[in-house]
This record gives C-alpha cells, sequence and structure tokens, in this order.
C-alpha cells in the first residue's frame, strides 16, 4: 500500500467527501460567526478566501492543533506556496536563500505540530478510524502518517511529505 492508494481510498468516495464537507462547512462557519455584523465594511474577496477558507480547510485537512502551535502557519503556507517552482526548478540553495528558508520554515511547522502527534496519538483507540479528529484532522492525513511511521520512514520524511502533499492538495 501505498500513498496513492491512501488517497485514493480516503478522498475518492462520496462518503469521505462528504464526512470532509461537514467538517469544512462547521469550519467556516465558525470563522464566518466571529465576523463582526454590526456595520457595513468592504473587504477583498480574494483576501478573504486566502485566509479565512485556507484556514478552515486546514483545519479540516490536517486538523486544529496545527494553526493552534504555528498561529502563522498559512502565512507561511502561502510563502511556501510562492516560492515553490523556484526550489523545483530555480537557482541553488547558495543563490536563492529566501526561497530555502521558506521551504524550512514551513516544514518546521508542519513538523512542530506532527512530531508531538505521532507519538501521543492513541493508534488503537476509536479515533484511527474516525472520518475525523482533532489530532490529525482528515482520515487521509491521518492514514499517510501511519503508512509512512509502520513503513519505518524517518520524522523528517513524513513532515517533508505532509508539508507536500497537504500544501499543495
Amino acid at each position: 500500500m501505498g500513498m496513492n492508494h491512501i488517497l485514493h481510498t480516503s478522498l475518492a468516495s462520496s462518503r469521505d467527501t462528504n464526512a470532509l464537507a461537514i467538517v469544512f462547512q462547521r469550519e467556516f462557519n465558525k470563522v464566518l460567526e466571529e465576523i463582526p455584523t454590526t456595520e457595513w465594511t468592504s473587504t477583498m474577496v480574494y483576501s478573504f478566501l486566502k485566509k479565512y477558507m485556507a484556514e478552515s480547510a486546514t483545519r479540516t485537512l490536517m486538523g486544529p492543533r496545527v494553526t493552534q502551535l504555528t498561529p502563522e502557519f498559512l502565512e507561511l503556507l502561502w510563502e511556501f506556496d510562492r516560492i515553490t517552482a523556484s526550489l523545483v526548478w530555480g537557482l541553488p540553495k547558495w543563490m536563492n536563500r529566501s526561497a530555502y528558508k521558506a521551504r524550512d520554515d514551513f516544514h518546521a511547522a508542519v513538523a512542530r505540530y506532527l512530531y508531538p502527534a505521532v507519538n501521543t496519538f492513541d493508534w488503537n483507540g476509536p479515533g484511527a478510524a474516525a472520518d475525523w479528529e482533532p489530532v490529525f484532522g482528515s482520515r487521509a492525513n491521518r492514514e499517510v502518517v501511519r503508512w509512512m511511521k509502520e513503513d519505518g520512514f524517518a520524522p523528517q520524511t513524513i513532515a517533508g511529505a505532509i508539508s507536500v502533499l497537504f500544501a499543495f492538495g
């Protein structure tokens, strides 16, 4: 079993996507309820979605702990998103230090959330089979971590895979 199989089985069925949609709606509704409605205001739609919808999606896919442990997680995510092409097709690290720093900062934020979760999660408890639970969020995230952990991947590799998977998922 590999990552493609896990993602296909945990994201392709309507049952699984419906479960995630319910969690996303709940998370997004929390965000909307915090916005003051006592007076008129203007907002940039793209900025609003980039912040609030992305936060709700992140909490849906990865659980709430990632943004609790690193409040600037979304800023790190968007910076990583901006520089990814330069990491793949760009200049070497010594000529492009800021891109590599953005990668390392985002990877560190994922690792800060992931390392304790991997070691303290009850892999035999009720959350291990749930569609969504607060430690790892979605079944897809949890199952990828479980597979990598059981197959002996290093913690840094697991954090890197989750960084890339959910930054571009």
